[in-house]
């Protein structure tokens, strides 16, 4: 696998910050010009429960590195070569992961992707998980990435683009998978928009061992125990300037087959003369955590219910 046998160096310390601590939770991400996402993202995390974020700059040619320069508990690296070669960032994590993440629990996740799991708006916290997950000895939360969107990308200046983002789509395919979280999902808007089914099944959160690595993205990892409850990443891809990092992926021809995806995507809501609406009769307003549930996008256990 590329994602561990990479035509790529390792990232670069740029700033260390890390002191490590028993119990910290921690973060690991690539990005590449992500200003439009650093303060959502940070805010939402940190909020969560994450004690530290380890992010390596694949050469952002905005405000990304310089930002993340500043943030207090941030460690940042670089790495200026091929996205591509490198897995898409895997091989960069992976290496992170095994020098700073062995002990810990560990997000691997993108920085447009918002973590969501069964009962969070009940009150029940991420260290509520963890310790669910750690007393039952599981180590991995299987998740299904659900784009979520607003109704059109026209932008008003004065709106939220992320609270603007309030729609998403309610037919996603599962069958069983041979790989660690054990499912295929396929299904939602980008599925729709660009006529290619894409991989939604995501492993964003595992207890990292010395002899773990993810394989495909944060989509698959090395055997390790899958909680009997799941959660979703909700995935917030299409705010800001979509079109315009769309342009970006698809001339940088650093993502998965070219940039195909990206491309399929445009010619449906740029080049084509069609309504400029997302929604479909597969949209419905996201309304919370128990939706989710509800629409069998996210799970929960007997065992979990019984400590709600």
């Amino acid at each position: 696998h590329m994602s561990i046998n990479a035509r790529s160096s390792y990232p670069k310390t740029k700033k260390l910050r890390y002191k490590e601590k028993n119990g910290d939770v921690l973060l690991f991400l690539t990005v590449f010009n992500g200003i439009e996402f650093i303060d959502w993202f940070l805010d939402y995390y940190r909020r969560l429960g994450v004690d530290h974020f380890f992010i390596v700059d694949n050469g952002s040619d905005d405000e990304t590195f310089d930002r993340l320069m500043k943030e207090k508990d941030v460690s940042v690296f670089q790495n200026l070569g091929s996205f591509s070669q490198s897995a898409c960032g895997v091989f960069w994590t992976n290496h992170l992961m095994r020098q700073f993440g062995v002990g810990h629990w560990c997000f691997h996740v993108d920085m447009d992707e918002a973590f969501v799991f069964p009962d969070m708006e009940s009150g029940r916290t991420l260290h509520d998980l963890l310790d669910y997950m750690d007393g039952h000895g599981y180590q991995s939360i299987p998740s299904v990435m659900v784009d979520i969107y607003p109704e059109t990308l026209r932008k008003n200046k004065d709106e939220d683009p992320f609270e603007n983002s309030m729609y998403i789509d309610s037919d996603y395919f599962f069958m069983r998978n041979e790989l660690p979280p054990y499912n295929f999902i396929q299904g939602g808007i980008r599925a729709r928009l660009s006529g290619r089914s894409l991989l939604m099944t995501k492993a964003p959160l595992i207890k990292m061992a010395p002899d773990v690595a993810y394989i495909a993205n944060n989509h698959q990892h090395s055997h390790l125990p899958i909680s009997d409850i799941s959660s979703v990443l909700l995935h917030y891809k299409f705010i800001g300037d979509f079109i315009g990092r769309i342009d970006e992926a698809i001339e940088r021809k650093e993502h998965f087959m070219g940039a195909r995806f990206y491309k399929g995507i445009r010619s449906e809501i740029v080049d084509s003369e069609k309504s400029d609406t997302l929604l479909s009769e597969c949209s419905v307003a996201y309304s919370g955590p128990n939706q989710l549930i509800e629409l069998g996008l996210m799970t929960k256990s007997p065992q979990w219910m019984q400590k709600s």
